[in-house]
């Protein structure tokens, strides 16, 4: 409702992301650094749990082997062991996939503790 206010022009919009609405100044990056920053924390914490010795390292390792095996005709140069372009991407992809489902989870545990 109120970006139709926006757009018509009834409603102040300052160059700086903040919408003023019935008085209050409501910051629109508030919303989106706390949304990085707990992706951050998730991401820190896949890591710990995906490396050696961890829950998630079996998985880790078990994907990026099937993607060395799959696309290791692709290397034209030879890498060390497990150092190859491949491996670390499918670490990373890896990585990104686990902060993404503790990102999920975590929000929905924060939106049902706030409600």
């Amino acid at each position: 409702m109120f970006h139709k206010k926006v757009r018509n022009g009834n409603m102040p919009l300052s160059t700086y992301g903040r919408i003023d609405v019935m008085g209050e100044s409501h910051l629109m990056l508030a919303g989106y650094v706390k949304n990085v920053g707990l992706f951050c924390i998730c991401l820190v914490a896949a890591f710990c749990l995906s490396i050696y010795g961890m829950p998630l390292n079996d998985l880790t390792v078990g994907v990026s082997d099937w993607t060395y095996a799959t696309f290791h005709s692709l290397i034209s140069t030879p890498y060390e062991a497990d150092a190859d372009p491949i491996s670390f991407f499918a670490f990373v992809i890896m990585l990104c996939v686990y902060a993404s489902i503790m990102f999920a989870i975590a929000k929905l545990v924060l939106h049902k503790m706030k409600n």
